[in-house]
């Protein structure tokens, strides 16, 4: 029997009938000259193969994969596979994975290389451009975010940071139209509701802000980045308790001295706002005693006791920055404002004066 086949058939459809099976003659065919990477070939034989065998859908997924992915056909590719998704999702092919399952990596893989291989560096060449330069690459970076975007529009990563690039070009209606997609997806990053978070904060749109920190949070509670950031947009929506909290929390997780440092002056300036001076007092020396270098901190500490006309305490923070940074003539300038609010205007002459000899040396 074997030799009768011999005499009547190509060796090549002997061996295609034993490796595929029972398949038309158009997908046996189709295979073949996708093994020899003949791709208009295979193209054409997986188009007959479709009206030869409408309802398998392996062929559909095979014109995606193998053509049109190939050739970045996108919206080709797309329809094939939703075509070979609508014929049978849950049906094996190839190897004994199912159509969903293929599917799924095949977009994912072009995706992939699409979004980190083109799309975020095409992103990175925007760092230190300006005027037209920078909008150019801004528009560039568009168009490769914008493509990975088709190729997988349900991965839900594209779309917080095509929206920053939107908003980067000054496109604030494309940049909402972006997160209100995200919306419809199936999000299971925190990052990426953080990173909606700050879109959404750079809109002007806190209250939209918070929800993508908060929904950040339920996915991840101990998220610094989502704590801190919502922390200062509770702040901004006049729920001080709640920033409170926030920042509390927040210093408990950070092991940074430096960023530890930073949130107890947030939090100082907060208690500061609400009348409790002792607690904000206790932030600040806390800050200080991570950071007793840092004049911006000092400086910060004395400007806040400032605001609050507690001139004494302010004196005393912008002697400290003097201490640090004896030939800076702002620093005395300053002080000398606090004398005169004292009633010292002997003792602030003296800071002015020797304000002006460090301004004109």
């Amino acid at each position: 029997m074997l030799r009768l086949l011999r005499n009547n058939l190509p060796l090549t459809l002997l061996f295609a009938l034993i490796l595929f099976g029972c398949t038309s003659q158009e997908l046996t065919s189709a295979k073949l000259y996708i093994q020899q990477q003949n791709w208009d070939k295979a193209e054409e034989y997986l188009l007959a193969a479709l009206k030869v065998e409408p309802q398998n859908p392996e062929i559909p997924f095979l014109l995606g994969d193998e053509i049109y992915k190939r050739n970045q056909d996108w919206d080709n590719m797309n329809k094939m596979f939703d075509l070979a998704l609508e014929l049978g999702p849950d049906k094996p092919i190839k190897d004994g994975a199912t159509v969903q399952e293929y599917v799924k990596t095949s977009r994912s893989l072009a995706w992939e290389d699409a979004y980190n291989n083109v799309a975020v560096k095409q992103f990175n060449t925007v760092r230190g451009k300006e005027g037209d330069d920078k909008n150019q690459a801004l528009d560039l970076t568009i168009e490769a975010f914008e493509m990975a975007r088709k190729i997988f529009p349900l991965e839900p990563q594209t779309y917080p940071i095509l929206s920053q690039v939107y908003i980067s070009r000054g496109l604030n209606d494309k940049a909402l139209e972006i997160l209100e997609t995200v919306k419809t997806l199936k999000v299971e990053d925190p990052r990426l509701f953080v990173t909606m978070g700050k879109a959404y904060s750079r809109l002007g749109k806190p209250s939209e802000a918070r929800d993508a920190l908060e929904n950040a949070l339920n996915l991840d509670a101990s998220n610094l980045d989502a704590i801190k950031f919502l922390a200062q947009i509770y702040y901004d929506l006049g729920q001080i308790e709640n920033a409170v909290e926030a920042y509390e929390k927040a210093i408990e997780l950070e092991e940074n001295e430096q960023g530890k440092a930073d949130l107890h002056f947030n939090l100082g300036l907060l208690y500061m706002k609400m009348g409790k001076t002792q607690k904000a007092e206790e932030n600040f020396m806390d800050s200080y005693d991570l950071n007793p270098d840092d004049t911006e901190v000092i400086i910060g500490i004395a400007q806040t006791y400032e605001e609050v006309e507690n001139w004494r305490r302010a004196e005393k923070w912008y002697k400290e920055a003097i201490f640090l940074e004896p030939d800076n003539p702002t620093h005395y300038r300053r002080i000398a404002i606090v004398l005169i609010n004292q009633g010292l205007p002997d003792e602030a002459n003296r800071y002015l004066e020797k304000s002006k000899k460090l301004s004109n040396p």
